[in-house]
């Protein structure tokens, strides 16, 4: 009797490999990185697995308020997914090793055109093609729900920042139900692109000499500093967005059952492994 290969058993083969090419092009230089790690270890696998098995692209054609929807939900997660993770960084953040993956591409001489297609653009086509294309159908004979959550942790484990981990975890699961119940690759490729567009724009503005600026500023005195200042604004954003969300009758987010029990001993031991390598590599060899 043949046993059947656990998926996350591939998926902790492709993390090895992503790792040990993509982390050796990467110490030579970011750019270089970014391009091979997501291009070379990321993007090409996906392809040759799409045409040897004879996948067809989900190119459903989208109505224009269907974008609109997806605009206003990349609107409001954008501010909401930076409140979080600020707290998630007031919590736990002296227990985090100084890193950050990519910091020297954000905050480089790069102009900001070459940022955004670098940053911006290339991920979202290269990444959206595996983790919704490719890994939604692996993980679909889990359940809709745990197959929703599943993509969204293993997208934030393959990002490797103990930094950014709420962030990437919140916009796969959104983002793979834009997929699953949108159809469309150009659609999540959009919403992944415009999310973070909105984030390289807000760090490459956010400079220090920017921060000394505003700290100057009367209204930001009167709210007790820029942190606090900072706060507000994601809280009235993340609000101003909820309340233009609830105007439109969103249909790609939906809260599917998750059920756990489908998970078998070898998924889970295959996960644990998983989960292994991602702090291997983002915890300090001290800790």
């Amino acid at each position: 009797m043949k046993t059947k290969i656990s998926p996350f058993f591939t998926l902790a083969i492709w993390m090895a490999l992503y790792l040990g090419v993509g982390g050796f092009f990467g110490g030579l230089h970011p750019i270089l990185g970014v391009l091979v790690g997501d291009g070379l270890m990321i993007f090409a696998p996906a392809v040759y697995l799409h045409r040897k098995w004879g996948f067809k692209l989900a190119t459903k054609p989208v109505k224009g308020r269907t974008w609109v929807e997806v605009g206003l939900l990349i609107l409001w997660l954008f501010p909401l997914c930076t409140l979080l993770n600020g707290l998630y960084l007031e919590l736990v953040g002296d227990f985090l090793p100084e890193m950050y993956r990519g910091e020297g591409l954000l905050q480089g001489g790069y102009s900001l055109p070459f940022k955004i297609l670098l940053l911006g653009l290339f991920p979202a086509v290269t990444e959206e093609f595996f983790f919704r294309d490719i890994l939604l159908r692996f993980l679909r004979s889990y359940g809709l729900g745990l197959c929703v959550l599943l993509s969204g942790v293993i997208f934030s484990l393959f990002h490797f920042d103990l930094h950014n981990v709420l962030a990437p975890f919140i916009l796969g699961v959104v983002l793979s139900q834009i997929y699953l119940y949108g159809g469309s690759y150009p659609l999540v490729v959009a919403g992944h692109f415009f999310y973070n567009s909105l984030g390289i724009i807000f760090l490459h503005f956010y400079t220090p000499e920017a921060r000394v600026l505003l700290e100057r500023q009367v209204f930001v005195q009167a709210l007790g500093g820029l942190e606090r200042a900072m706060i507000l604004l994601l809280v009235l954003l993340t609000a101003l967005g909820l309340y233009l969300l609830s105007r439109y009758s969103l249909r790609l987010v939906r809260r599917p059952r998750v059920h756990l029990r489908k998970l078998s001993p070898q998924d889970l031991f295959w996960l644990f492994i998983i989960v292994s390598m991602y702090f291997r590599v983002t915890l300090p060899q001290s800790f």
